[in-house]
């Protein structure tokens, strides 16, 4: 029988090559946590992003994927992706992934307890909150102004930052979990997500998807999460390398693809990176990985080729939220949440 992490190796490949490319840096058990549960985000995120003849058909698929996500059975077909349910217009990664939902959700639930837990609350969050968005409208999805597009990345994105500190902080104690590191986890899902919408804007717009209400607003606000991400990143102790190169490789690809996707934007085509480009950055990554000012250096550099004259300011996360509105969420974002993050801390991702 093939092994979890082949399993796991074999979809992540087909589903998103440069996540894969990352997440095989991790050692045991963060490789399996984390790939797993970027697998199960995966599948959410085919259920948001398709195209259903119906749309009780996709809130079927909803329901499917929070029962399984949340009801442990005995009965592994009861986790298999109902086939009359499977949307048109998928890619062939995407298709297979889900007809082997089966043993995605048979690997997650003999993951060890505590992180399983986690990834429940924080998956189903993910799964409420992509559903709140895509029937709050019978016009299909919209952002109406930054709020919502943060509030959209949030769960679409942010959530998976709070998933990985909570398991670095599980396998590493000199990073203790906390509100202020999960902050700035959902800053990097902010800004990694961000990155998504402007590099697909276009596409987007062609399948009635519009999220990017002010590309300026979008870019200028990526600008404060990547200086968060980047906080981020540099806390992590020097013993956790394998996790730092992870985060590392992210965020940079992040910056260079969001210079690609704003000249490609002007131009009115899709464009990325070459391969040549990215084996050049991530050579300079590893170069740097181990020495945090060189790595302040790196994104510095990088980060003016964005238009940003200046880095993003590198404030402690306790002053940001000392400086932002004292507004409460609204009230759906309490029933969708199913976190560590307080109320009062929320205006800090720019959600209300």
């Amino acid at each position: 029988m093939e092994k979890n992490s082949e399993f796991i190796e074999r979809h992540l490949d087909k589903v998103s090559r440069s996540f894969a490319f990352c997440i095989r840096q991790l050692p045991e058990p963060l490789h399996l946590w984390v790939g797993i549960s970027y697998l199960l985000c995966r599948i959410v995120d085919t259920v948001e992003d398709s195209e259903f003849s119906d749309l009780n058909h996709q809130l079927e698929a909803f329901d499917w994927f929070d029962r399984s996500i949340t009801e442990h059975k005995s009965n592994l077909e009861m986790y298999q992706y109902p086939q009359n349910l499977l949307p048109a217009g998928i890619s062939e990664g995407e298709a297979d992934l889900l007809r082997e939902s089966a043993r995605v959700f048979e690997v997650f639930w003999s993951m060890d307890e505590t992180a399983r837990d986690r990834v429940s609350k924080l998956a189903h969050s993910m799964s409420l909150g992509m559903r709140h968005f895509r029937t709050r409208s019978q016009e299909g999805l919209r952002l109406k102004n930054l709020k919502e597009v943060n509030q959209y990345c949030f769960f679409v994105a942010g959530l998976v930052g709070e998933m990985l500190v909570g398991f670095v902080s599980q396998v590493e104690p000199r990073f203790p979990m906390s509100v202020s590191q999960v902050l700035k986890a959902h800053h990097f899902g902010l800004f990694l997500q961000k990155v998504n919408l402007l590099k697909d804007q276009l596409k987007d717009q062609k399948l009635g998807r519009f999220l990017v209400p002010s590309r300026g607003e979008v870019e200028s606000s990526a600008r404060e999460n990547a200086g968060q991400a980047f906080l981020f990143l540099t806390d992590l102790p020097l013993e956790q390398m394998e996790f730092r190169r992870f985060c590392a490789w992210s965020l940079f690809m992040g910056i260079e693809s969001l210079k690609a996707a704003s000249t490609g934007f002007r131009k009115g085509l899709s464009q990325k990176m070459s391969r040549p480009q990215t084996e050049a950055l991530l050579m300079e990554v590893e170069e740097r990985l181990g020495d945090n000012s060189r790595l302040k250096e790196l994104f510095e550099s990088s980060s003016k080729g964005l238009g940003w004259v200046e880095a993003p300011d590198f404030k402690s996360l306790s002053a940001v939220r000392e400086a932002e509105s004292s507004e409460k969420a609204p009230g759906w974002f309490f029933q969708l949440y199913q976190g560590a993050l307080p109320a009062q801390d929320f205006s800090a991702l720019g959600i209300v």
